[in-house]
């Protein structure tokens, strides 16, 4: 099915009247008490279209029935699907931007609803990408997701580091494990001369440490 044939037969949100500055002035959620009804069908995770009441084209995003954010908007124009080229055009737009700053670095090249991609978060410590799925329309396509990573920055492995309690909110487990490739529990990175060791797989959250075995005073929060 075509782009144009997936809005056609894509299901609308309708915005309850007065319930859509938020929305207007850029906030990427949506919660079930703004909007008014829904026309069409839609499992959870299936994009929809978001109008207002009179029918004007708003935003498009993800639906979730289970969660009080109803819809996480990905586009402020309409578009087709969430499938790979998408989300292969979004991580080279992510490169681009972060290249302006840290080109070259270990960083976090996507930071979710910032890069209107809510719910996922992206982090690189050398050769090894560390992803987080937060909600039910990221974690329905993890396979899309993992496959335009590797296209666009080529890593040695992927890791998962979904075990969070957030995903409970969407009706999700947490998870976590390697989504590809070769992903040692501990990476070697580079930062202002000094040498850090990356635990990617214990802990609460992965923590940068020197090789001499001292705590480094910053780490990175996925």
């Amino acid at each position: 099915m075509h782009g144009k044939d997936m809005m056609m037969s894509r299901a609308k949100i309708y915005m309850a009247k007065g319930r859509t500055k938020r929305l207007e002035q850029g906030h990427p959620w949506i919660y079930d008490n703004e909007i008014e009804r829904m026309e069409g069908e839609a499992e959870p995770g299936d994009l929809v279209d978001v109008l207002q009441s009179n029918g004007r084209y708003m935003a498009t995003g993800y639906w979730n029935p289970h969660s009080t954010i109803r819809v996480r908007v990905i586009s402020r124009r309409p578009i087709g699907d969430m499938d790979e080229p998408f989300f292969r055009e979004r991580f080279e737009r992510c490169l681009s931007h972060r290249r302006r700053f840290v080109r070259d670095r270990d960083c976090r090249l996507v930071y979710g609803e910032a890069d209107f991609l809510p719910g996922l978060i992206v982090d690189r410590f050398a050769d090894v990408l560390v992803v987080q799925l937060l909600t039910l329309g990221m974690d329905r396509r993890r396979e899309t997701i993992v496959q335009a990573l590797v296209r666009v920055f080529a890593p040695k492995g992927i890791y998962e580091r979904s075990d969070v309690a957030v995903r409970k909110l969407e009706g999700l487990e947490e998870r976590k494990g390697p989504l590809y490739g070769e992903c040692p529990r501990t990476v070697v990175i580079r930062e202002n001369g000094l040498a850090m060791e990356v635990d990617i797989e214990g802990g609460q959250k992965p923590v940068i440490f020197t090789i001499s075995g001292r705590t480094a005073r910053r780490s990175r929060r996925l």
